[in-house]
Parts: C-alpha cells; structure tokens; sequence
C-alpha cells in the first residue's frame, strides 16, 4: 500500500495563497450550510509535552474526514514538526499525510485573509503589520491577496528581523513598505492592522487605532497573555470569530470572557453566508479573533492531494 506523503516544499510549490483562501471561504460556507464538522480542538498533558489535536470531516459528498496533531510546548522551535492526515470516509483508507508547519501557516494566513476581504472597508490603503514571524508573513501574503494596498508599515520587537521582513515584503509587491522604529508609526497610520505576534502583553495603546480600521490578531488572546488590550475590543462596533466553539472551549481564560464584549462575538461563517460584505460605517471599527476553525487544516491538505493527484505528481512513500 502505497501513501501520499507531502512536506513543506510540496505545500510551498503546490498550494498558491489564492487557492488556499478559496479552501478558507468555502470551509466558512460549509460552516453556515451544516456540513462542516468542526469540533473544538482537544489537547493531551503527557509531561513531556502538550499534543494538540484539531479534527474535522466535510460531511457533504464526497465525504472525507481527518485531523492535525502537534505539540504545543515547541510551538516556537525550529525543529517542531506537524501532522494532518486525511481519510476517505467510503473505506476508511488514508488518502495522504501532510508532514511540516507550513500547511497551518498557510491556513491561518489565508483565514486572516478571508476576514480582510470580508471585514475591511474595499479602499482601505495602508496595511500594518506587528511582527515579523511566519505567521506574519502568511498573513501579508494573504491581505495581499484580497486587498490593494499603497502603503505597508511594519514593526517588530528585533530591528533586524522587521527590516527583514520589510525586504521580503517588498518583494511580493509594488506598494511602499516602511520598516517601523515603534508600533505606534504603524497602529495610527493602519486601515488594516494585522498582529501576529509571541507577545503575552499588549504591544500596542488602544487609543492609537485610527476610526475605520478592521484588525486581525492571531497571537495570544488570553487574561493570562495576550497581544491586545482588553479596551480594544470596547472600541470596536463588530467583534468577530473564525471559531464560537473554541471561543467557549478557552473558557474563562479567554480575553473577552466575563466581558459585555463577549456576547457581541459572532461567527464569520454567518457574514459570508450572506453572500455579500456586511455594510459598514466609514468610522466603524471591527476586530477579528483568529481562533482556529477546526477542520480547515484537513479541507486544506484534501486540496493538496487532489491537486497533486490531478497533476499525477503525488509523491508516494
């Protein structure tokens, strides 16, 4: 028996963002239709390590099902390593393995720019971005996607990582881009703010966001560490989630939780099920929790396989 095995290479070469945005879109329509099984995600205490495993199934036809496992506690390290692994739900059999990081970067990435283009006024023109890790290069590359901006601020707490990422950002655009000394430079000039940072505090004041700004955060969103205030949510007029399950999974750790803010959180699924970007005023400030829509790894890696399968290049182990 032979199985596709795919790495990082193949999801770089193989899995454009546009395509993986597609993947995201529509995993937020099955969302809404019913036919999307997207429990929250479940973790295991083995001493040594935390795994955390996120399933999902596209219960419509055809059917498939899978899930995502890794270890929290090396999040951070260069050498941690992923897993996704689809199954056909007709016999059981395994369609391929996803083996590397990149696949979920590039889902969170292409969530991020699913909530941009959803979210974000159409004219918005200066992109700012807090940090310079790859979950922010996965997200540029995502907003890049959906959004033509002039301008692109960016700042990070290593000055040589954020003038790295500002040449590599110049690279995958004509727009301006500006390597920032202060997160301050980038917050109050941004239409559209994106912050994908490792920080447990704030990296930014609230009273900095300009009016009409949509924001992203894909970093830590807890009482114990997080990246944004708690004010900024009071600030915004929409308070939006990839995910209401894992919201009320995080439970009371959960930045918003215990919060008025928490009942205005509402699902992306139910504004795209709408077919069209719900009106917004040219003042009005949203703000979207990434939280991590189980399932969309598995809906991703199935694209992978099909893609590949479709260009008889899968590469059997």
């Amino acid at each position: 028996m032979t199985i596709p095995l795919f790495t990082d290479d193949d999801v770089r070469h193989k899995l454009d963002m546009p395509t993986a945005i597609e993947v995201m879109q529509q995993a937020f329509g099955r969302q809404a239709a019913g036919t999307l099984a997207a429990p929250a995600r479940l973790q295991a205490d083995l001493e040594v390590g935390k795994l955390v495993f996120t399933t999902g199934a596209a219960t419509d036809t055809p059917s498939y099902l899978g899930f995502r496992v890794y270890d929290v506690t090396q999040l951070h390290s260069p050498g941690r390593a992923e897993l996704t692994a689809v199954f056909n739900t007709d016999d059981g059999a395994l369609k391929g393995i996803v083996v590397g990081p990149l696949l979920g970067a590039v889902r969170t990435g292409a969530i991020g720019g699913v909530a941009v283009k959803w979210l974000s006024r159409p004219d918005a023109r200066v992109l700012g971005i807090l940090g310079s890790g790859y979950q922010a290069r996965t997200q540029l590359e995502a907003a890049l996607s959906v959004r033509s901006f002039s301008e692109i601020r960016v700042h990070s707490r290593s000055v040589e990582r954020c003038a790295a990422f500002a040449k590599q950002a110049s690279k995958m655009t004509t727009a301006t881009v500006q390597a920032c000394r202060s997160a301050r430079e980038v917050v109050e000039a941004a239409d559209v703010l994106i912050c994908a940072t490792a920080s447990g505090e704030p990296v930014f004041d609230s009273a900095w966001l300009r009016r009409g700004v949509h924001i992203n955060t894909i970093g830590p969103k807890f009482h114990s560490a997080s990246e944004l205030e708690a004010s900024v949510a009071g600030r915004a007029q929409r308070i939006i989630t990839d995910s209401l399950a894992q919201a009320a999974a995080v439970g009371e750790d959960f930045i918003l939780h215990g919060s008025d803010d928490f009942a205005r959180l509402t699902s992306l699924s139910d504004i795209i099920s709408a077919n069209e970007p719900a009106p917004r005023a040219a003042e009005e400030i949203s703000l979207f929790y990434s939280l991590g829509l189980a399932g969309t790894e598995v809906l991703l890696a199935n694209r992978l396989i099909e893609l590949a399968t479709a260009a008889d290049d899968s590469p059997l182990k």
